[in-house]
């Protein structure tokens, strides 16, 4: 049992009140309730989500993006040995018979997530040249870590043990720092691309043993504080062939756009922003995807998700949380400061 109101957020509140919250509690679920302590309902990284795809704006009330019927216990049912939880509950409110908070039962936030990660490490980082020269990108020292043990460790917290690492450039700096992740607490084996094989085309190079659980692939140069375990339930949830995680990014034209009709100009905007959803290099693949792509091809993920676009087949995770792809050297520089602040 832990104390509910660490997590309870009022009716008053919005949907960027419940990102900070969220995000500063990190328990995964917030409460809404009413002045009486009612239990409203229950606010999860995949609400907001939904809420977002949906193009509510960020000061939506809770109440118009909440889930109204969550699971909950009465107090005084709860009986020894009874399955309370399923894979996909965070914990259970416990209420009384006129539905007001009393206590909350967690579930176990240790268990280890058996689905296999892929991360791509075998790039040039020819934008990052001279940095480059002698060491691949993915083991630049950002703050005191590579790049690419910060990613594992990420991904560790969320309880993700089965790494794959890609290798091509300079694969014996990775492979010497790594080992085998026992130092990590984790798995590592590696697939190496003798020549470039594509943004996706490592992924032909998993062995055929590998689990049969949809894998998350992501690009080893970037860093993130997505909810991983959220992104694997999203995915699950939608069955798709892949899901993407998008990123908002904004773009300011930095001129005045004319609209024109015929040869009259009708108006005049001064530096719109325009808004799109860009791909994060962060991926969720089924396994029987994976097992159809043609071994020691060059295909670039693009080029893969499009043909399951085509078959219907594509779900997408929007990400409000921090996200850099480190690119070039104005990035790495940025990296070096939001380690410290964010990290």
């Amino acid at each position: 049992m832990k104390c509910w109101k660490n997590i309870n957020i009022d009716l008053d509140k919005n949907m960027s009140d419940a990102i900070e919250l969220l995000e500063n509690t990190k328990k995964g679920i917030l409460l809404v309730t009413d002045n009486m302590n009612s239990l409203i309902g229950t606010v999860t990284d995949g609400d907001i989500r939904r809420a977002i795809i949906n193009k509510k704006p960020l000061n939506s009330p809770v109440i118009d993006f909440c889930n109204h019927h969550p699971v909950t216990i009465t107090k005084g049912n709860i009986r020894p040995g009874e399955k309370i939880f399923d894979s996909k509950l965070i914990c259970v409110p416990i209420v009384d018979h006129n539905s007001c908070m009393i206590d909350i039962l967690w579930a176990d936030s240790t268990a280890k997530i058996d689905n296999p990660i892929l991360l791509m490490a075998g790039g040039f980082g020819k934008r990052l040249m001279p940095l480059t020269d002698s060491i691949p990108k993915p083991m630049l020292m950002v703050g005191d870590s590579p790049i690419l043990e910060t990613i594992i460790k990420g991904l560790s917290e969320y309880g993700f043990w089965n790494f794959y690492i890609s290798t091509h450039y300079k694969s014996e700096y990775i492979r010497n720092h790594f080992g085998d992740g026992k130092n990590l607490g984790v798995s590592i084996k590696y697939i190496h691309e003798s020549e470039p094989l594509g943004t996706a085309g490592a992924v032909s190079l998993l062995p055929d043993d590998i689990s049969s659980l949809p894998m998350i692939v992501m690009n080893g140069d970037i860093l993130t504080k997505v909810n991983f375990k959220g992104l694997l339930d999203y995915h699950n949830e939608n069955k798709a062939e892949i899901t993407i995680c998008a990123k908002e990014y904004d773009f300011q034209v930095p001129y005045g756009v004319i609209k024109f009709d015929g040869g009259r100009v009708v108006e005049i905007i001064e530096k719109p922003i325009h808004n799109f959803f860009i791909s994060s290099g962060i991926y969720v693949l089924e396994n029987k995807l994976i097992k159809s792509m043609p071994k020691n091809k060059y295909i670039d993920m693009t080029e893969v998700i499009n043909n399951s676009i085509g078959r219907g087949e594509v779900a997408g995770y929007p990400m409000y949380e921090y996200w850099l792809d480190i690119g070039g050297m104005s990035e790495f520089e940025k990296a070096q400061v939001d380690i410290k602040e964010i990290f």
